[in-house]
């Protein structure tokens, strides 16, 4: 019975003495594990489990993300350049530059880089013909006041070369939007973007002739006066299209101005100015004179600065709205 209690002391000691050194090997082998992740980041690679021969790519020198959801590598995503992307908001293409423009030029400049784009475009409709592509022009409210403003006539310019690629006229609708662009530069590099929508040729026809909910334009003033311009002439030929489509249709003709003399004085000024546009579509457009309505908001709806030049040109402006 003694050696009994005897050998089963000795297994106790030699059991806790065996707990205790793995206990100590697997700490230090933790601690090193942590430390050198700390100290290093790991390589991931493409091609990783090839087994033909080829040469491995290491994802971080080739400026690539590692998604760890899927396990997968990818292009890392990018915030600027050439884009068209789909109504779902999925990217049909990118490219890394975008299409340069100058401030105060219709102008557009195409680096080589993506000077393909037209050939996906005119793919990606040929294998979605239920397809459209809306084209979307930037521009700034402090260029120069065109008619038809800055984004359109980039957009056209895109449009004319995608017509000339044989893609259909019914398929293309070209938009506008205004963004600050120019802050602290006369270029910018990102001024078209492309939009594929499920447009069918009555819908793409509907939205071409679809009344806007107003149309600004900036009549050429002499003193007191408005000189007719083709500005003028192109808004009123817009105006008897929308009219022959909508022979109900109500046009209100509002004045605005800047602050340059007193609030009452610009009130009357800008009454004055609606008036002549009034007129002017009536004697010239033959619509009748229940039809147009001429009203002031004098310099109470500035859209710009009034402490700079062009700020005050902006403001000086003929509202038409259609209701």
């Amino acid at each position: 019975m003694k050696n009994f209690f005897i050998a089963f002391l000795v297994f106790l000691v030699w059991s806790f003495f065996g707990l205790w050194v793995y206990s100590w090997f697997h700490d230090v082998g933790v601690s090193s594990i942590r430390a050198a992740k700390s100290n290093t980041t790991p390589v991931l690679y493409l091609n990783d489990t090839t087994a033909n021969g080829e040469k491995k790519i290491d994802a971080r020198k080739n400026s690539l993300r590692y998604d760890s959801t899927t396990n997968t590598i990818k292009k890392p995503l990018i915030s600027h350049g050439l884009k068209a992307i789909n109504s779902k908001g999925d990217v049909v293409f990118i490219y890394d530059e975008g299409i340069k423009i100058v401030k105060n030029s219709g102008a557009i400049s195409i680096p080589e880089s993506c000077i393909d784009y037209k050939h996906k475009i005119y793919n990606y409709l040929l294998n979605n013909p239920d397809k459209g592509l809306q084209i979307i022009g930037l521009y700034s409210p402090n260029e120069e006041v065109q008619f038809p403003n800055y984004g359109i006539q980039r957009a056209n310019k895109i449009k004319q070369e995608l017509l000339l690629l044989g893609i259909p006229e019914d398929k293309i609708v070209t938009k506008s939007v205004i963004s600050p662009i120019f802050i602290n530069d006369s270029i910018h590099t990102n001024a078209i973007r492309f939009l594929f929508k499920s447009l069918s040729r009555d819908r793409n026809k509907e939205i071409k002739t679809k009344i806007p909910e107003k149309e600004i334009i900036y009549p050429k003033f002499s003193g007191s006066e408005i000189l007719v311009n083709k500005e003028l002439e192109s808004v009123l030929k817009k105006i008897l299209t929308f009219v022959a489509e909508n022979p109900n249709l109500k046009i209100t003709v509002i004045g605005h101005t800047d602050t340059i003399g007193n609030a009452t004085d610009n009130y009357w000024l800008g009454l004055k100015y609606a008036r002549q546009v009034r007129w002017y579509l009536i004697t010239k457009g033959g619509l009748k004179r229940s039809q147009v309505t001429a009203i002031s908001k004098g310099e109470t709806l500035p859209i710009a600065d009034n402490q700079t030049r062009q700020g005050r040109k902006t403001n000086n402006r003929i509202e038409i709205i259609f209701n």
